[in-house]
């Protein structure tokens, strides 16, 4: 959620939703996937 103030987001539950649709994954499974390699 810290990210999401980072960037301007109010709600850390829209940022997600808005990442998902943009990157096809939740920042959570972005950085899990990114950490697994």
């Amino acid at each position: 959620s810290e990210a999401s103030f980072h960037v301007g987001y109010t709600n850390p539950s829209q940022f997600s939703r808005e990442f998902k649709s943009l990157f096809g994954l939740a920042p959570r499974q972005l950085l899990k996937t990114m950490t697994e390699q």
